[in-house]
């Protein structure tokens, strides 16, 4: 499974963020599925989640 930015939302029940501090947030990824699961985590990376969440890769 390819995982992009859209695709995040429509595979999994729901996505929540917060703020954890100043230079800290915290995503919160809620499956139904333990197999969705497995292919997710296998797919978040930096350079995923730098552009999931729109910031320069690296910071």
């Amino acid at each position: 499974m390819k995982l992009d930015m859209h695709s995040l939302g429509s595979v999994v029940e729901k996505v929540l963020s917060k703020n954890a501090g100043p230079l800290i947030i915290t995503i919160d990824i809620f499956c139904k599925r333990e197999e969705i699961y497995i292919k997710i985590e296998a797919s978040l990376n930096k350079k995923f989640l730098s552009k999931y969440l729109n910031v320069k890769e690296g910071l």
